[in-house]
């Protein structure tokens, strides 16, 4: 059952759904058959992994992964394996993953780091609250290259009677976008098929929506999709004895410059030149070794073990950190000293710093406990929380002295003015019974609401964001 059937905390951040408490622990989505499991682990080191049956022989991508997060000083505690059957789409995957344990997570990485993934993970991670962090190894993103259109082409190899079938997926999301079918006679060659597949696919409406009108010439057929660096899978299955080739023209996809425009609040992309180094599992994994609950850290300046620097030029960095991407790189000095390889800037892809985010996460989760938790110590000794002014203004104060706490672990400024309302920070307002509503009394619901600032880090300039509050609490 769901918490907002009891509270329903709703935190926005403005400028002038419950988080998972499980703050701490990394989950590596990849493909393996060492279990049948969607989850193994946790695990809190590798030879725990390994006695499980993540060896190097065994499973390299998923150890490879491991070796990297282990290898961190200070480091998460523990690790889970999400299992991806050969095949699926990750969406499919990872909420076939989540179904099995929900709280058991928090961040997200993944074994392909293509650009359709990032931003199936992207997608997916943005309806809930954990974070996903990606790496990508695309010069695209270092360059600034203008994302393009897909096109694909199917050519018909060898004909057969009866229905071929072309279906196409948004790559995204793993959802259907339509499929149009061409039943072949007998006699019919591949020029023929691939004119009644084109036409076929024309009348389509769903994906004529998304194409240009089908071309080609003999026997394939060409579909040129719409959107910039938009992705999509084509299937083309034939007939018993029909057999087709499918090619893809050469399509830049520029991971940033995409999530960006989306604005994804809950994953970030980092650059690396080497994709079997695993820099966002130790970057993750160097994060998550933060207690939150006792001091606020940003995700920027941090060195990894195992992980070698990647030499950027001052155009590449402006131009990852344009598209609110991230890298690992060192850094000269005006002198001509080289500082080592640091983690930065420390955003997701929207542009918001990833400790805004997971501060947001842990106080809709810290207060939606502590409500919880004091309608439950009442009814421990028999005694209730009433529904009036001094209930309401109880629940009040526990909220508040939930901020409290995160104002003295420096994720909230103490006292800072509201930009949106002009009033000091933090502050929670109970409403007053006689001003409920009819229908607020008889739903037993009572709505508080109030205001937080960020206490930002200053990493190469600083900003503040406020927080908006609103619950609603179920007596």
């Amino acid at each position: 059952m769901s918490i907002k059937i009891h509270v329903n905390a709703q935190i926005a951040v403005a400028s002038a759904g419950s988080a998972s408490a499980n703050f701490g622990t990394p989950i590596f989505v990849a493909e393996h058959s060492i279990t049948s499991n969607r989850q193994d682990g946790p695990y809190s080191s590798l030879a725990a992994a390994e006695a499980a049956g993540f060896t190097l022989a065994a499973a390299p991508v998923i150890h490879s992964w491991l070796s990297a997060v282990f290898s961190q000083q200070p480091r998460a505690s523990q690790v889970l394996i999400g299992r991806r059957a050969p095949g699926e789409h990750l969406a499919t995957a990872l909420t076939a993953i989540e179904a099995e344990n929900p709280a058991a997570f928090y961040a997200i990485n993944i074994a392909l780091n293509n650009a359709n993934e990032i931003m199936a993970l992207a997608t997916w991670t943005e309806s809930r609250f954990k974070i996903a962090i990606a790496q990508t190894s695309d010069t695209a993103v270092l360059d600034g290259d203008a994302s393009t259109q897909q096109v694909t082409t199917e050519t018909i190899d060898t004909a057969a009677a009866g229905d071929w079938v072309l279906t196409v997926f948004n790559a995204w999301t793993g959802a259907l976008v339509g499929t149009a079918t061409y039943n072949a006679a007998g006699g019919a060659g591949p020029q023929g098929i691939a004119t009644g597949l084109r036409a076929a696919y024309d009348g389509v409406a769903e994906l004529a929506a998304i194409t240009e009108p089908a071309a080609g010439v003999g026997a394939a057929v060409e579909l040129t999709f719409d959107g910039l660096g938009n992705g999509y899978i084509v299937q083309l299955t034939p007939p018993a004895g029909g057999a087709a080739t499918q090619t893809n023209a050469a399509q830049v996809q520029n991971v940033l410059e995409l999530g960006s425009a989306l604005g994804f609040d809950r994953t970030a992309v980092v650059y690396h030149n080497n994709d079997t180094e695993n820099l966002d599992g130790s970057w993750t994994s160097r994060c998550l070794s933060f207690n939150l609950d006792r001091q606020h850290s940003i995700w920027a300046y941090h060195e990894l073990k195992g992980i070698a620097g990647t030499r950027l030029s001052d155009s590449q960095k402006s131009t990852v950190l344009g598209d609110n991407g991230n890298y690992y790189s060192p850094v000269t000095y005006t002198s001509g000293l080289e500082e080592d390889a640091f983690t930065f800037k420390g955003t997701m892809l929207s542009g918001r710093s990833i400790d805004n985010t997971t501060t947001q996460d842990l106080t809709q989760a810290r207060m939606e406990e502590a409500v919880v938790a004091a309608f439950k110590q009442a009814s421990s000794v028999n005694s209730k929380i009433g529904m009036n002014d001094d209930g309401i203004q109880l629940l009040g104060g526990t909220v508040l002295a939930e901020l409290d706490k995160l104002v003295r672990a420096s994720h909230y400024a103490d006292g800072a003015v509201s930009s949106i309302t002009g009033r000091r920070t933090p502050y929670i307002d109970t409403p007053l019974v006689s001003s409920l509503s009819a229908s607020q009394r008889q739903s037993r619901q009572v709505t508080m609401s109030g205001e937080a600032v960020f206490d930002g880090a200053i990493e190469s300039v600083g900003s503040a964001s406020v927080v908006g509050i609103d619950l609603v609490v179920s007596f």
